[in-house]
């Protein structure tokens, strides 16, 4: 019997060998290979499955450039796949990022069964098409309105992603403009969980206009009371606790925030200064003197005290400094740095988000903005 990535394969290259269009073996692939719902297959099923996709994927990126052409017409041309049209949008989207390619990518993905999609990828996919540039505020609104979005993290110690986790991924790598255009809506949706979480995420966005959206009392009284109250540690006015002297001024706060690298790149060219600024703070203490505990305590005290580098998050007197000495002008930026900072998947992004969220909101409170829709 022949194997079905052989015959593949062979079907591909009589295809091109007689000079008929590439498009023609990649249909045939496609035939044999999709057309079924990952939910619905047992273990043995999913695994071979799987083998069929790697060599779906395999000669889609044989064919090349037409390769992406067809993939794209393909995927306009899907009416009944859900699964295949996310499967086929983040093929499409791994060969080729152009403008024609990236807008067939985002509306395959938002015909796609989301039911039949692993959450995590979902986000990673929609996180690069925000990265890009797109629009992806009907994306993050398809998975915010979802049925089922929990998910766990194997490569984070089984980290479970919950809707507000993943929201924050998804709205937090938004423009704060955006936000605000597609979450109002969802604040007043039949369902509680979309109802608080979309609240939550306007909260944490911290606008003029997010705060607004959450003012009405008609707004807040549909909420449950934790949410409720979660929200108001945002939304109501709390005077700033006394903080000690900066450890930073205003300038290198925000020269710390504008080096902070995003990309493996700028990861690199960094790591000379950082191993300089080492050298230079390498404490007299010998780390190989503390016991265990000992040692977690005095790594704990650099990262809180020291100057971030690869960042904020853990760095205590760096958000002390910034609250402090930013003025309302840094604000475009503050909320700029964060937006950058949502890189992946991971309990690390979260842990930048909120450092860069806890920041911005003791600079309103320290500045006590947006009074009139701020409560006191």
């Amino acid at each position: 019997m022949t194997h079905f990535p052989a015959l593949i394969l062979a079907i591909w290259q009589i295809t091109i060998s007689f000079g008929g269009p590439p498009c023609e073996a990649l249909e045939t692939a496609k035939k044999q290979t999709y057309g079924f719902r990952p939910s619905s297959l047992d273990k043995a099923q999913r695994e071979q499955k799987s083998r069929g996709m790697d060599e779906f994927w395999k000669l889609a990126k044989q064919l090349g450039p037409g390769g992406v052409k067809c993939l794209g017409s393909m995927l306009k041309e899907e009416k009944e796949d859900g699964f295949f049209l996310f499967d086929g949008a983040a093929l499409l989207y791994s060969l080729d990022q152009s403008e024609g390619s990236t807008a067939a990518v985002q509306d395959a993905v938002l015909r796609s069964s989301f039911a039949d999609v692993e959450p995590a990828g979902y986000i990673r996919l929609v996180l690069n098409l925000s990265h890009h540039g797109a629009d992806v505020g009907p994306l993050a609104m398809k998975y915010l309105n979802a049925a089922k979005v929990d998910t766990y993290l194997p490569q984070h110690g089984g980290m479970k992603l919950d809707r507000l986790g993943g929201g924050v991924i998804l709205f937090g790598s938004m423009q704060p403009s955006q936000i605000d255009k597609y979450l109002p809506q969802a604040v007043s949706a039949d369902k509680p969980e979309i109802r608080s979480t979309a609240a939550m995420l306007l909260a944490f966005n911290m606008t003029e206009e997010a705060f607004k959206s959450l003012k009405p009392p008609s707004v807040m009284q549909m909420l449950s009371v934790d949410t409720r109250k979660q929200v108001q540690e945002f939304t109501r006015y709390t005077p700033v606790k006394p903080l000690p002297r900066p450890l930073f001024s205003r300038e290198q706060v925000l020269k710390i925030i504008r080096r902070m690298p995003h990309t493996r790149e700028e990861f690199e060219a960094l790591q000379p200064e950082y191993m300089k600024y080492r050298e230079a703070q390498e404490p007299k203490l010998d780390y190989r003197k503390l016991n265990s505990k000992e040692l977690a305590a005095q790594l704990r005290r650099d990262a809180e005290e020291g100057e971030p580098f690869f960042g904020i998050a853990g760095a205590k007197r760096f958000e002390e400094s910034a609250v402090q000495t930013l003025t309302e002008a840094d604000l475009t930026e503050l909320r700029e740095a964060r937006r950058k900072s949502v890189e992946g998947v991971s309990d690390e992004t979260l842990d930048e988000y909120f450092a860069y969220s806890r920041i911005i909101l003791g600079l309103i409170n320290r500045l006590d903005l947006y009074k009139e829709f701020r409560s006191h």
